[in-house]
């Protein structure tokens, strides 16, 4: 209809109207509005929870803790990893990494409580009013 109307495309049509630009400058806020909201309600971690993506969230006071904690542990293991690959290069990286997380079972939890692997630190609770 537009493309009838002016003799030119409908996108044409819609950057050279004065009438539909204003339009759409006076609906854009709205829009963004509405589209931010969208985003919100699907990229909370309580939805992802939901979903299963997340194995938990971690309440905001305990954050820094956890993930200081947790890169620690995973730079520990990756030097472990590099070791025993070094041993012997006919092992994979996850042979070497199924070896060092069987040892860590065995030896009751790993080097330290906070460091085990598969440790269940998370859990599934909203995060604090005083996050930002």
């Amino acid at each position: 209809e537009l493309k009838a109307q002016h003799g030119a495309s409908a996108d044409d049509a819609i950057k050279s109207d004065p009438a539909i630009k204003a339009r759409v400058q006076q609906l854009l806020p709205a829009y963004q509005q509405m589209a931010l909201r969208f985003a919100d309600m699907h990229d909370t971690p309580q939805r992802m929870l939901a979903k299963g993506v997340l194995q938990g969230v971690v309440p905001w006071r305990e954050a820094r803790r956890f993930f200081a904690m947790r890169l620690k542990r995973r730079l520990t293991e990756e030097g472990l990893i590099r070791h025993v690959a070094s041993t012997d290069v006919s092992i994979s990286r996850r042979q070497a990494l199924t070896m060092v997380r069987t040892w860590s079972s065995m030896a009751g939890g790993g080097l330290h409580d906070e460091l085990a692997w598969g440790s269940r630190d998370i859990r599934s609770e909203e995060p604090s009013a005083s996050a930002p």
